[in-house]
């Protein structure tokens, strides 16, 4: 029976080997053989729908004046090994360095331009021209300049009312302070009348609906509201298989960038704003700006497949044939996300710091639901967390979805 116990044991513990080296075996394969999968805070890159930029904003003044040195230094990508650039945050004296990768790094001296012309043109591209959805999200600490990079500076911002006919020291001067969203509509409504104007598709027709709201705590309010007192509070409602939609805001049919940033401007005068330690104008809710476009092109399914076809008869069949039309639906969300905040910095009290732990709350499980979406493979599906959160439920679709982001 000892005998018997002992070559049971022994069976099994190799049976039990075998099985783990196994395990191990495919496990390895698998990662040399399959898509990579990288840990970033944009969520799973697998299919090269999401991607991670940092931009490195310049020192504020004060600091610049006591001739504090940098804790930011950028390493180029080292090809063949990768193609992603990294990024060291330095501690104390040299102590406990980080080093991360992205796709892209921006250091502290690009411009607006820069940022736009690298980031967000190409999504416009696939969303004007084949229809993807897109997403812009703007992510970080506080006062870190995401308002900035997506609006732009404040003051210059409402000249923009103004389209065309402009000369070109004007035109300059403005558009370099310009924004993500400024420069986003400016384009998309520049290549679309630019498509109607065509005289190559003459049945060319466009619509662009805006909507913006706000998610303040868990609460989303239209900022596209009439009301003088305080933006109205609207839902979310899931629809079968596509994204989830905001039930009750205000959407408008805008026809030029004049008339969606003046909407855009007055929406965003109503998003709540307050000061802390650390930033004077902290943005307290999360603002998301959503254009959905439908483009209509009319073609002629008529053509000439026979050389003894004559013009009467292309007349007569082009008459009798119903044209077809092809109709392209995309949508655009761009992201001004609130800033994470430390409390002991901030030094909020009140209302402020119960501002401050909501935002930390869905900031929190925005980073949850990445980090699922990241862990995901083909043969293992976890539960992703959108509905601990209004902002990830609200955004399933940017995230784990069918967007570019």
């Amino acid at each position: 029976t000892a005998a018997s116990n002992f070559t049971a044991a022994t069976n099994y513990t190799a049976a039990t080997n075998y099985t783990t080296a196994t395990a191990r075996s495919t496990a390895k394969e698998r990662r040399q053989s399959g898509p990579r999968i990288r840990r970033s805070i944009g969520g799973t890159v697998r299919d090269g729908n999401v991607k991670v930029v940092i931009r490195v904003r310049p020192m504020l003044p004060n600091s610049a004046e006591s001739n504090a040195p940098t804790c930011v230094e950028i390493f180029p990508p080292t090809p063949p090994s990768t193609q992603h650039e990294a990024v060291k945050l330095k501690g104390r004296n040299g102590v406990h360095d980080k080093t991360f990768t992205f796709d892209q790094i921006l250091p502290q001296q690009v411009n607006q331009s820069h940022v736009y012309q690298s980031c967000v043109l190409p999504l416009i591209d696939s969303s004007l021209q084949d229809g993807y959805n897109a997403t812009v999200l703007a992510y970080g600490q506080t006062g870190s300049g995401k308002t900035y990079t997506m609006m732009g500076n404040e003051n210059t911002v409402p000249q923009q009312h103004r389209d065309g006919n402009k000369d070109e020291t004007e035109e300059s001067d403005v558009f370099d302070d310009w924004g993500v969203i400024p420069r986003a509509l400016h384009d998309i409504f520049a290549r679309l009348e630019e498509e109607k104007n065509n005289p190559n598709n003459q049945s060319f027709k466009f619509e662009v609906n805006l909507q913006c709201v706000e998610l303040y705590g868990e609460e989303i309010r239209d900022l596209f509201t009439t009301s003088s007192s305080k933006p109205t509070t609207v839902k979310i409602r899931d629809s079968g298989e596509s994204e989830p939609e905001v039930i009750g805001a205000r959407t408008v049919t805008v026809s030029s960038h004049k008339e969606a940033m003046h909407y855009i401007m007055r929406g965003m005068s109503h998003r709540v704003v307050a000061s802390t330690n650390m930033n004077a104008v902290s943005s307290r809710s999360h603002a998301i700006t959503t254009l959905k476009i439908t483009q209509w092109t009319q073609q002629n399914t008529q053509q000439l497949t026979r050389p003894d076809d004559t013009l009467a008869n292309l007349i007569v069949t082009a008459a009798t044939e119903k044209d077809q039309v092809e109709v392209r639906h995309s949508k655009i969300h761009l992201v001004d996300l609130a800033g994470s905040e430390s409390l002991k910095r901030t030094q909020a009290e009140g209302e402020r710091m119960k501002e401050g732990i909501n935002i930390n709350k869905g900031l929190t499980v925005l980073g949850r639901v990445i980090s699922a979406l990241a862990k995901q493979t083909s043969d293992r599906q976890s539960l992703v967390p959108y509905r601990d959160s209004k902002l990830t439920h609200l955004l399933r679709g940017s995230l784990g979805g069918n967007h570019k982001t």
